[in-house]
């Protein structure tokens, strides 16, 4: 009988042990929760507080497109006029050349030939004339087959279309980029390619597929 009163006795004791082994361990537990969740407030505070130092982003900034990386190699051409872009430094000294209209100034070719382009800001596109301003002025009709139809595309950089359109003779083949900027319109002239050279079709197919990147990295300083 005194045996079983003993054994009661340790059993008890066992599970006061028990509970207190558990209850310390709980303890243990909260007391770090309760200081990491102190450091995790402390640091929340003070990101929070960094946040409010920042200039807070207006809606124009939002609007400002990220800033145009150009291919490797590639190099910038800063005209007199206030408009930048890029081109493929392998053309060297590029014998690019920009010239500057009225935004509705007609656009000659220069090529010795009696076309020439305009933007009709009614139509709100680039058109295409033979002998303009003269009693034999015509309006060339778009032709989809035609390579040296006047083809268009739109960038952050203008408010109004781009064209960019084949130009050429027998004797020479090159590109031009129309753009118009507050009033003025710009025409870069891409480096005139000899039709006599060996390598012509190859340097023009590389012209042709510089032409959209450069429209790409079209923008103004002013």
């Amino acid at each position: 009988m005194l045996q079983n009163k003993n054994q009661a006795g340790f059993h008890v004791l066992g599970l006061i042990i028990v509970c207190l082994a558990v209850t310390g361990v709980g303890l243990i537990g909260f007391s770090i929760y309760a200081k990491n969740q102190k450091n995790h407030d402390k640091l929340a505070a003070e990101s929070s507080k960094v946040k409010s130092l920042e200039p807070a982003k207006t809606l124009d900034d939002q609007k400002k497109p990220a800033t145009y990386q150009p291919p490797k190699d590639w190099v910038a051409y800063n005209s007199d006029t206030g408009l930048k872009f890029y081109y493929p430094g392998a053309w060297g000294n590029s014998g690019i050349t920009v010239d500057l209209y009225r935004d509705t100034e007609n656009i000659p070719s220069k090529f010795g030939t009696p076309d020439s382009i305009a933007y009709s800001p009614q139509l709100k596109a680039w058109t295409k004339f033979l002998n303009y301003g003269t009693s034999t002025e015509e309006v060339l009709q778009v032709d989809p087959n035609d390579e040296y139809r006047i083809r268009t595309t739109t960038t952050s950089a203008s408010d109004y279309p781009i064209a960019y359109v084949r130009m050429g003779h027998a004797a020479a083949v090159t590109y031009d980029i129309l753009v118009i900027h507050k009033g003025s319109a710009f025409r870069i002239r891409l480096p005139e390619i000899n039709t006599f050279d060996e390598d012509w079709t190859d340097r023009m197919a590389a012209e042709s597929a510089a032409v959209p990147n450069i429209i790409k990295s079209l923008s103004f300083t002013n």
